[in-house]
């Protein structure tokens, strides 16, 4: 990777932090206005990220556009599984359904398939009478996992880190958090993966085009660059 500048993107990534700095629907990261370049170089004390269980509390509440997010899970860490980029005047509700389709719904499959496995075994085989409510336990099982599946994975295993705005840049200090989002690339490059919420209004947030762009940018010389974008109407088909 090497340390890459991202200078030569300046004139449009100034533009999108001017233009975020002066928008009413950017509450959260709206920057304190800066004369200096973005960086793709951040503090290791500034690098900090959240389980991705965290993403999924309270029925998606870090993505509510206002009001303060609990950061008590908040960690600092070397780098991220996942950056997650989305803009703010999507529904909570459609991000928090398509991160759980995102993150749980493959887990919640395979369980679905080895539980009706395992009880139709027991049935073939006389181990377990057929009652007709049996049924219900394929059915409960992909819910349990496709609703919790981050959090019983972090019983067993590390959890997976994610970068959220909101709950990765300090929200009280105005210093600290200009620093944070000037060096906005350097979260980027320590991130593995890049996940895209897209929505209508997303592809018109330059700041979300930014976020794009320097992350190609940071890994461009990765022979696969780890993008997924999931759009936030997949849930409702």
């Amino acid at each position: 990777k090497g340390s890459r500048d991202v200078d030569d993107l300046d004139g449009c990534a100034m533009a999108c932090v001017f233009e975020i700095a002066q928008s009413d629907d950017s509450p959260v990261v709206s920057p304190v206005r800066s004369e200096r370049s973005l960086t793709p170089k951040v503090p290791d004390a500034l690098v900090r990220g959240v389980p991705c269980r965290c993403l999924l509390a309270g029925g998606g509440r870090p993505f509510r556009a206002f009001g303060k997010a609990a950061t008590r899970h908040v960690r600092q860490c070397s780098g991220y599984n996942i950056f997650v980029s989305h803009d703010w005047q999507t529904s909570r509700w459609l991000k928090y359904a398509s991160l759980l389709v995102l993150l749980n719904s493959r887990a919640a499959a395979l369980a679905t398939l080895v539980v009706s496995l395992a009880l139709g075994l027991l049935v073939a085989y006389e181990v377990w009478p057929n009652y007709s409510w049996l049924v219900s336990i394929g059915y409960l099982t992909f819910a349990l996992f496709f609703l919790f599946w981050q959090h019983i994975r972090d019983i067993f295993w590390a959890p997976k880190l994610a970068f959220l705005d909101k709950l990765c840049i300090p929200q009280d200090d105005e210093e600290v958090k200009e620093k944070c989002i000037l060096g906005l690339a350097g979260f980027l490059k320590r991130s593995g993966k890049l996940v895209i919420l897209f929505s209508e209004s997303y592809i018109g947030r330059l700041w979300c085009i930014y976020e794009i762009t320097a992350f190609m940018r940071m890994h461009s010389s990765q022979v696969h660059i780890d993008m997924q974008t999931v759009p936030v109407v997949l849930p409702l088909l």
